[in-house]
């Protein structure tokens, strides 16, 4: 799919049961997910348009990114050492803005990985030099939806891969994973919790909140550093002023409406609609 914009559906951005292959995203003010796949990965790449364009996922009702049909966070039984890519995956192969949504930023469930800025081929560097930023999700002026869980990035028995990212001021923790955490530059602080998880911590020039809850592994020791002075700020709350400007479209262009076999819609503002499986 080349460069598209999907703003003000009344329901998911984009949906669909496979795998989403996009080359280039806006996508914002849309009543459910952004962008969602119930049983296939999702791989972003830039392209479809000049650079600066930037890829944006903002301001949707329920997560920005998600993989899976249940964003409970649940790490459950932990397989170690796959180096396989898992199905449900998220890959982001570019900086990314994913802000103000009303459930995660980014969510992978079950055993999808999420990588932000960084090839699952090679992961040991960053793809772009410019910085994603992963913020105040978890929104709780989004109140169509009620969610059980939300925060930054959440892969709840995968693991988590990214260069060069800020995740913070989320209404959550900023990571949780089951599996391992793997970051090259950045910084994750002033979430509700900053980190959470069941694997390693591999961290390189990475400043996680000394404030933060860290669950380790027996015998392991944090490999994060992490500034003493620094104290985290308490996640903000949106700004319930910030409406969809102008130009927003009012019904479904490119994005589905009220798709029943993916995410109901809210029938109206403050309908209690969890994101669960029945």
């Amino acid at each position: 799919m080349a460069r598209v914009d999907v703003r003000g559906n009344l329901g998911p951005g984009i949906a669909a049961a496979a795998d989403i292959d996009i080359r280039g995203i806006e996508a914002r003010y849309n009543q459910g997910p952004g962008i969602q796949s119930l049983f296939g990965s999702i791989t972003i790449a830039p392209g479809g348009g000049p650079d600066e364009e930037g890829i944006f996922i903002t301001n949707n009702e329920g997560p920005g990114i998600f993989t899976g049909a249940n964003t409970l966070f649940d790490p459950g039984e932990i397989e170690s050492g796959n180096e396989e890519i898992s199905p449900q995956s998220i890959i982001i192969k570019t900086a990314i803005q994913v802000s103000g949504n009303g459930g995660w930023g980014i969510f992978a469930e079950e055993n999808g990985d999420v990588f932000i800025n960084v090839d699952p081929d090679d992961r040991t560097v960053s793809l772009f030099q410019v910085e994603s930023v992963i913020s105040e999700n978890g929104n709780p002026n989004h109140g169509c939806l009620f969610l059980d869980d939300a925060g930054g990035v959440g892969a709840g028995q995968g693991r988590v891969f990214a260069a060069l990212v800020d995740i913070s001021s989320n209404n959550g923790p900023g990571i949780a994973t089951g599996g391992n955490v793997n970051i090259r530059e950045g910084s994750v602080c002033g979430n509700t919790t900053d980190v959470l998880r069941g694997g390693e911590a591999n961290l390189e020039n990475v400043t996680v909140c000394k404030e933060s809850s860290i669950i380790e592994l027996p015998g392991e020791a944090a490999t994060a550093s992490t500034t003493a002075d620094e104290k985290p700020e308490p996640a903000p709350n949106a700004d319930a002023s910030v409406q969809p400007d102008g130009d927003t479209p009012q019904e479904g262009a490119v994005g589905l409406s009220s798709p029943q076999t993916i995410l109901p819609a809210c029938a109206k503002a403050g309908a209690a609609t969890p994101f669960r499986r029945a």
